[in-house]
């Protein structure tokens, strides 16, 4: 299993005889990466979590129950992201395919390719052909080609990424309070209001080869959510019990802001610019 270990920890604490009582708890899990990084020797897939929440009851009288909880985790992983893989098998310089392998397993494939096809790959304008194959970048694409093909021939638990530390980060908040209130022996009045806040960070290859090609860059993508949520229900029996009925109200409310940010080849050049989504 990968040397998966959690741990689940709970402690109830009495505060007030009949009164008052707290309630502390906290969890771990981490396991190893599965999936061996080629290029930097690195396990992807791994898992780090710790979560803790914080619970609190209050009995002020016979007729009213007052319960807060606070949460609060965090979770670190390494995933792997994907695999390059080659939907058009022709090779962009001569219209082959991949002609062997090496002796390392990595698919060998032709060289040079094209302006024209560099450019119809990446949807280059046709005006900045000449610019693009001035800067050698047709060679980029086919080493890039060649870094596909051989991601292709690993196995599923192979990649070869150039990033050090692909993340996927997740931090979560979250707050309650829950007030019952009987009103009579047959009413009972309760109100829920909730709040929970989410917040990652993404850091991914994407274009899943050890070429620097396409990217996230460095602790930059990611998105926030906030929920808040407020219920109210009354519910009751009647008729000396034969009647049942519950009435509520609910209400939802939920922001999120997202955010990716990608670069392609080079940001620094004239036209390989930074494509970003807010």
């Amino acid at each position: 299993n990968y040397a998966r270990f959690d741990t689940p920890y709970a402690v109830n604490v009495p505060l007030t005889r009949e009164k008052a009582a707290t309630r502390i708890s906290f969890a771990t899990a981490t396991r190893d990466g599965f999936t061996k990084n080629k290029s930097t020797g690195r396990d992807f897939d791994d898992d780090k979590l710790l979560g803790g929440r914080v619970q609190f009851m209050y009995l002020p009288t016979d007729a009213l129950e007052i319960n807060l909880s606070f949460d609060q985790s965090r979770e670190h992983q390494a995933p792997a992201g994907g695999k390059c893989k080659i939907v058009n098998r022709a090779s962009p310089a001569t219209g082959a395919e991949p002609v062997g392998v090496d002796v390392n397993g990595n698919g060998i494939v032709e060289t040079a390719p094209s302006a024209d096809a560099f450019a119809s790959l990446v949807g280059v304008p046709l005006a900045e052909q000449s610019a693009i194959a001035a800067a050698g970048f047709p060679a980029q694409l086919n080493n890039f080609y060649q870094g596909c093909a051989q991601d292709e021939l690993r196995d599923e638990r192979s990649v070869a990424s150039d990033l050090a530390n692909n993340k996927n980060d997740l931090d979560t908040w979250g707050a309650s309070g829950i007030v019952t209130y009987d009103v009579s022996d047959t009413v009972t009045l309760k109100s829920i209001t909730a709040w929970r806040r989410n917040e990652t960070l993404t850091r991914t290859d994407l274009d899943f080869t050890e070429l620097n090609f396409a990217q996230a860059p460095r602790d930059f993508g990611g998105a926030q959510q906030d929920a808040i949520s407020q219920e109210l229900q009354l519910t009751g029996t009647g008729f000396d019990g034969r009647f049942n009925y519950v009435v509520g109200l609910y209400g939802f409310r939920e922001k999120i802001h997202d955010n990716d940010f990608a670069v392609f080849i080079d940001p620094e050049s004239t036209w390989g610019k930074p494509v970003r989504r807010d």
